[in-house]
């Protein structure tokens, strides 16, 4: 683990132990040095230092240490049959004694299996020691704060974060419970005794929200607590680590406005697509799904399949909120933190039915004739131009006979209203067909997919309709319908274009105003 390097000075008048010494391979990530002097006074060494030990071969009792010298190792070396070996006031100053089978007579193989348990002995300490001081300063550089206590809910070591939150050091924490330590009730104690319990039962690690007073004020712990386990399976004892919270569930709390605060509905996911927040418009929009946080996202979306419209990358959401159908957009964009990892994502449904409904509007009001209520000149280029290389299109171009007349008699009050009323009997006789109203007194049918002679018997009906209606009414009296057909089936395609289509229905039409008016001529029949 760490390396440590250990000091051995032998005190002894010559240097058999130190060459016998040497010769040992040292320990893993250990090394060692020796040095033999006449006494240990010749070390010239911080005795309080770690890592180094006192080997005296078999010297008299004034070269001993006296016990206040520090020594972390002191070894005695000497036969078995020395007298000295139970001679209190040695045993009282050194940790261990090396038996050798007579004074100044060595046994090599015994003197190295003495020598490798010192070693190995002084090599567990140290790692021990330097694994205590990594324990310490890690946990005390930590701003969580971070226990351990017994099974009776002592405290036994706590870091300096600890301290700093309940207001006490540690050592006027050391041994003391939860009452002393939070300046806390009775009650308070036994619910901190019940979670100790709990861990110690389950001996796994819980984890706890926690509302805690401290000396400044009131503070919000999320805690992780697990039991300490021994090698034998016996707990003996808890510990924990708790994280401070409080600015967490403020900014949570603050987000949480935020979000109640934005006029669209907002739902946010984290990486498994599971819903950890939403606000109240979410709600508004899909009450069916008020308890979707904390739980997947993937039945919500699923119920919006059914009613998701996709239009150049654009997501429409058609819901009902209460008898009213709203149009959202919907849009999905991930979360990133400082690295750009992604860490989840925020999907936002934008009310757009206002909008919609303006633009609907704005377009019909391009698009249609404000008096007749018919397709305008734009909207029936804009359709020709869709359909105008089918075959079997036919274009029906009308306009009324001695309309001027009404206008100057009757004023153009009453030729808005013969506008009006054609255009009410064009719908009769063609339902299923586009009307538009090209301006002035000009209309335009554009029928698909029918034959001649049905286009022909309704194009009379028409003219006799409105003959029959204009008839009825004085001052619409006189006014007729003259009409100019042509199909594209009669014009080859390389040849055709919507000018001359328009153009030559309306040369058919000019047919039927000098032929007599009240009457339509065809192209391409006699």
């Amino acid at each position: 683990m760490y390396h440590h390097s250990f000091l051995f000075f032998i005190v002894s008048d010559n240097d058999y132990i130190e060459k016998t010494l040497k010769e040992i391979e040292a320990l893993i990530d250990c090394d060692y040095t020796f040095f033999t002097i006449a006494c240990a006074k010749e070390a010239e060494y911080d005795f309080n230092k770690p890592d180094v030990a006192f080997i005296y071969d078999n010297v008299s009792s004034e070269k001993l240490p006296d016990g206040q010298d520090g020594h972390k190792e002191c070894i005695f070396v000497t036969g078995k049959e020395n007298g000295r070996l139970t001679d209190k006031s040695i045993v009282s100053v050194v940790s261990e004694i090396w038996v050798m089978p007579k004074e100044k007579q060595y046994d090599n193989e015994l003197l190295s299996l003495y020598f490798e348990r010192l070693a190995k002995r002084m090599k567990n300490i140290a790692d021990a020691r330097k694994q205590d001081v990594c324990f310490h300063t890690l946990i005390n550089s930590v701003p969580d704060i971070s226990w351990f206590k017994d099974v009776s809910g002592a405290h036994l070591i706590v870091n300096s974060s600890f301290c700093d939150m309940v207001g006490k050091t540690k050592e006027q924490i050391y041994k003391k419970g939860h009452c002393y330590i939070w300046d806390a009730s009775k009650e308070d104690e036994e619910v901190c005794l019940n979670s100790d319990q709990i861990i110690m039962d389950s001996k796994k690690t819980n984890t706890f929200e926690e509302s805690i007073k401290t000396k400044n004020d009131i503070r919000m712990l999320k805690s992780y607590k697990s039991a300490l386990i021994d090698v034998d399976g016996q707990i003996f004892g808890t510990c924990g680590i708790a994280h401070d919270i409080t600015e967490l569930r403020d900014m949570s709390t603050e987000l949480d406005i935020v979000l109640d605060s934005i006029p669209f509905a907002v739902l946010v996911e984290n990486t498994q697509d599971i819903v950890i927040n939403k606000n109240t418009k979410f709600d508004d929009y899909f009450p069916e799904f008020i308890d979707i946080v904390g739980k997947s996202s993937a039945e919500w979306k699923q119920s919006l399949s059914k009613k998701l419209l996709i239009d150049d990358s654009i997501k429409e959401v058609v819901t009902q909120t209460g008898d009213e159908e709203r149009v959202l957009v919907f849009d999905e964009e991930p979360i990133r933190d400082v690295s750009q990892r992604v860490i989840g994502k925020i999907v936002t449904l934008t009310d757009i039915t206002v909008e919609r409904s303006i633009a609907q509007k704005n377009e019909h009001r391009a698009n249609i004739d404000f008096l007749t209520g018919l397709a305008n000149r734009r909207n029936l280029m804009s359709y020709l131009e869709s359909n105008y290389t089918r075959d079997d299109v036919t274009l029906v171009m009308l306009d009324l006979d001695n309309f001027k007349h009404v206008n100057d008699t009757f004023g153009h009050e009453a030729g808005d209203k013969a506008l009006v009323k054609t255009a009410e009997i064009m719908r009769e006789c063609f339902q299923d067909d586009f009307i538009a109203r090209m301006g002035g007194d000009e209309f335009m049918i554009v029928i698909s997919g029918k034959e001649d002679n049905e286009i022909k018997r309704k194009t009379e009906k028409l003219l006799e309709d409105m003959a029959g209606e204009y008839m009825e009414r004085e001052e619409f009296n006189g006014i007729t319908v003259s009409a100019g057909i042509v199909s594209t089936a009669y014009i080859p395609k390389e040849m055709r274009n919507i000018s001359d289509l328009v153009k030559t229905a309306d040369n058919m039409l000019y047919k039927a105003k000098n032929n007599g008016k009240n009457c339509y001529f065809i192209y391409g029949e006699d």
